[in-house]
C-alpha cells in the first residue's frame, strides 16, 4: 500500500498546500497516473500513484495547507483497505489516519471556537471493491423550487472552489450532493459554465483576494483556465507596469491635504516566490555570520577563447559557450579542495549545544535564475564530473525550465554550494547573500574594459569581478581568499577548463 506523502519540494520549504485532488476516493489507479496536485510557494508538483489500485482515502482536503511529512492519503488493493483503521500502536489501540484527522479537526474547532468538531467515519468496502467515501450526515439547501442535500464534505469543497452547491445539485440533477458531485463539476467546466469557466487554485484564489483581482480577469489577460499563484504575481506585474504614471514635467505638484507625508503609488503582497526570497534572507540576517571577499580576474583570455568555440559549440552542441559555464566549471573544479565550502550547517545531535557541519563529497552546484514567479534555483548534479560543454548545457536547459515554471522537485534540491550571475544584468559588484543551509554562494559580475599591464605596457583588458559570501562562523577568511584565488587562476588560464 502506497502511503501519499507531501514531500520536500526545496531546502526551505516547510509546508505545502494541497491544491487539486484528481481522483476521488474508490477511484482506480494505474502506476504513474496523478493522483494529487500540490503548491509550495515556488512549485507545482504531481503526486503520481507508484502501484496499481484504487484510491483508498483522502487525509488532507483541498486548499489545506499543512507541514512537510504529511499523510495526504492512500493508494491500494480493496483488501488493504482495512489496513488503514486497524494498525497497532505502542498502546495497543493506535488512532487510525481516520482518527488522527478526528483529533486534528476537534483541535481545529477549539481553535475556532465551534463547539463540535465534524465527524467522520472509517471507509468501508462496498459490494464491488471498492472504497465508499466516508459517511456524511447530510445537510439541506434551500432553494426556491424545494430543497436540495448537501453533506458537510460537499459544502467543505464547494467552499474551496467558490462554488453553490444548489448549482452543483442542480447541474447534475442530485438531490443529495456528494464532494466528489463537486469535483465533477468543477472539473467539468462545460457542466459550470458551458466550456468557458477559468478556475484558480485554493493559494492562488487566497493571494488574488488578497489584492483585490479576480481570478477571471487574470485567466483572461493570461490566456488559461487554470490560474495559480505565479499567474497572479505575474497579472500584478503587468497591471503595475500598465499603471505606471507617465512622466509629466510640466504637471504641478499638489497636495490638498497639506499632508506632509508620500503618496502611495501602490501596496504590493509579499507572496509566492518573493515570500521565500523574504524569508530566506530574514533567516540569513538572523541567523548567519555573512560576510563577503571579492577577486579581481582577467577574462581576456577566456572572452577571446568563448568567441572562437561559438560556432563549433553550436555546432555540435546546439549550445553557445559561456561565461557561466566555465565559471561552474572552475568552481566545480576547486571545491572538492575546500569542502568547508561545499557544505551546510546542521542542528546538533542532542548530545550538546554544538552545532554539525556537514560536508559534502559530491558536487551538486545551485544556479540562481531570474524568472517572472521569484527568483529560482535549479540544480546541477554531479557538476565536478560535467566537462564545461556540458555545464552549458545543463544550465540553459534549466534556465528555460525554471523560466516555464516547469521544475520536477529534485531539480530544485540538494545543492552544496550555490553561483548566481548578475553580470547579465550589468552588476560591477554584486554581494549575494547565502541559500541557506549552505556555507557559501558565489556572486559572479559583469566584464568591464578596463586598463591592465601587460609587459610593461598598458593595454585594454577585460576584467571581471567574482565576490564570494560565506558564513564566517564556519569559513575562516583565509579558506575563502583561497578558494576565489583557485576559481581566479582557472579563469586566468581557460583551456585548462575544456579538459
Amino acid at each position: 500500500m502506497q502511503e501519499i506523502k507531501l514531500p520536500k519540494l526545496g531546502q526551505a520549504m516547510e509546508e505545502g498546500l494541497v491544491d487539486e485532488w484528481c481522483v476521488n476516493e474508490g477511484d482506480s489507479v494505474s502506476a504513474g497516473d496523478t493522483v494529487v496536485i500540490i503548491e509550495s510557494e515556488k512549485t507545482v508538483h504531481e503526486l503520481p500513484a507508484d502501484q496499481d489500485g484504487r484510491l483508498l482515502r483522502k487525509l488532507i482536503g483541498e486548499g489545506e495547507t499543512v507541514p512537510i511529512g504529511t499523510t495526504l492519503g492512500y493508494v491500494g488493493t480493496a483488501d488493504e483497505a482495512s489496513e488503514i483503521s486497524a494498525a497497532p500502536d505502542s498502546d495497543s489501540a493506535a488512532k487510525t489516519p481516520t482518527e488522527k484527522t478526528q483529533a486534528e479537526l476537534g483541535q481545529r474547532a477549539e481553535l475556532d471556537g465551534r463547539d463540535e468538531p465534524i465527524k467522520l467515519e472509517s471507509p468501508q468496502a462496498d459490494e464491488s471493491g471498492g472504497i465508499e467515501s466516508a459517511t456524511e450526515s447530510p445537510d439541506t439547501a434551500t432553494t426556491a423550487d424545494g430543497s436540495i442535500n448537501a453533506t458537510p464534505n460537499a459544502r467543505k469543497a464547494a467552499q474551496v472552489h467558490d462554488v453553490d452547491v444548489t448549482a452543483v445539485g442542480s447541474a447534475l440533477g442530485v438531490q443529495q450532493v456528494q464532494s466528489e458531485h463537486v469535483g465533477k463539476y468543477v472539473n467539468d467546466s462545460s457542466i459550470a459554465n458551458g466550456g468557458t469557466e477559468i478556475r484558480g487554485s485554493p493559494a492562488a484564489r487566497r493571494i488574488a483576494a488578497d489584492n483585490g483581482v479576480e481570478i477571471a480577469a487574470v485567466g483572461e489577460e493570461l490566456e488559461t483556465d487554470r490560474v495559480r499563484m505565479a499567474d497572479i504575481d505575474r497579472y500584478l506585474e503587468r497591471k503595475a507596469e500598465d499603471s505606471s504614471p507617465t512622466d509629466d514635467r510640466n504637471a504641478e505638484p499638489t497636495n490638498e491635504s497639506n499632508d506632509p507625508s508620500p503618496t502611495v503609488h501602490e501596496t504590493v503582497s509579499v507572496t509566492g516566490g518573493r515570500k521565500v526570497m523574504y524569508d530566506r534572507m530574514q533567516t540569513v540576517s538572523r541567523d548567519y555570520g555573512s560576510t563577503t571577499t571579492v577577486a579581481r580576474v582577467d577574462v581576456t583570455q577566456l572572452t577571446s577563447l568563448t568567441e572562437s568555440l561559438k560556432e563549433p559549440w553550436q555546432k555540435y552542441h546546439d549550445v553557445s559557450p559561456s561565461i557561466t559555464a566555465f565559471v561552474l566549471r572552475a568552481v566545480a573544479e576547486a571545491l572538492p579542495e575546500y569542502r568547508i565550502l561545499n557544505a551546510e550547517i546542521v542542528e546538533g545531535d542532542g548530545s550538546g549545544d554544538d552545532p554539525l557541519v556537514r560536508q559534502f563529497e559530491d558536487v551538486n552546484l545551485g544556479v540562481a535564475v531570474d524568472t517572472e514567479h521569484g527568483l529560482l534555483v535549479p540544480t546541477i548534479y554531479g557538476a565536478d564530473e560535467r566537462s564545461a560543454v556540458e555545464l552549458g548545457e545543463r544550465v540553459t536547459q534549466l534556465a528555460e525550465q525554471a523560466r516555464n515554471h516547469d521544475l520536477e522537485m529534485d531539480q530544485q534540491q540538494n545543492a552544496t554550494f550555490t553561483v548566481s550571475n548578475a553580470g547579465t544584468f550589468g552588476a560591477y559588484i554584486n554581494t549575494p547573500q547565502i541559500n541557506p543551509p549552505q556555507t557559501g554562494i558565489l556572486g559572479v559580475c559583469t566584464v568591464n574594459e578596463e586598463p591592465g599591464i601587460v609587459d610593461d605596457e598598458v593595454v585594454p583588458r577585460k576584467i571581471m569581478h567574482l565576490c564570494l559570501t560565506y558564513d564566517h562562523r564556519v569559513v575562516e577568511g583565509s579558506t575563502a581568499v583561497q578558494f576565489l584565488q583557485a576559481v581566479k587562476h582557472r579563469l586566468e588560464d581557460p583551456h585548462s577548463l575544456l579538459s
